[in-house]
């Protein structure tokens, strides 16, 4: 299983504050050609979604990537978590992690995910990489003025 984990610092805001972004962050249909840039308008209308199943896609190459996950909200524990239900990976699972900063809020985004087909695994991940990292950053660049992302973590694990 291979592991991404992206620390991001959302500067003067407060953790409320990137709670709700993260879980108004919806995703624009491929189909409509839409960017991945963030829109801070349409966000903020977002309904507020603690739980429930949620469409997904990434570019990959030269197509898409689907799935559905299914959302938790734990604020309590400054969580959101998120598991497959369906789609193209074999698993792909983890979660945003919420702390005080100073003046700002330090989320961490982690997941994990399995294509389920060991021999290409050594071609696939690297590029599943990729994808996830560029997706959230170019999210986080949207969710707060001044949000950035720290640094990333990469790591295969064997499971």
């Amino acid at each position: 299983m291979r592991q991404v984990t992206v620390n991001i610092i959302f500067e003067k805001a407060r953790i409320n504050e990137a709670y709700d972004a993260v879980l108004r962050w919806e995703l624009p249909a491929p189909e409509t050609g839409a960017s991945w840039e963030w829109n801070s308008e349409a966000s903020n209308a977002a309904p507020l979604i603690t739980s429930g199943v949620r469409p997904r896609w990434l570019d990959f190459r030269t197509g898409t990537l689907r799935w559905n996950e299914e959302i938790r909200s734990y604020p309590e524990d400054r969580e959101i978590r998120f598991a497959l239900t369906d789609g193209d990976f074999a698993s792909f699972a983890g979660r945003w992690a919420f702390r005080d900063a100073g003046d700002g809020v330090a989320v961490r985004f982690e997941v994990g995910f399995d294509f389920g087909i060991p021999s290409m695994e050594s071609i696939l991940d690297p590029i599943a990489e990729t994808a996830i990292t560029a997706t959230i950053s170019r999210a986080v660049l949207g969710m707060a003025p001044r949000g950035h992302v720290e640094h990333l973590e990469l790591a295969r694990q064997d499971s």
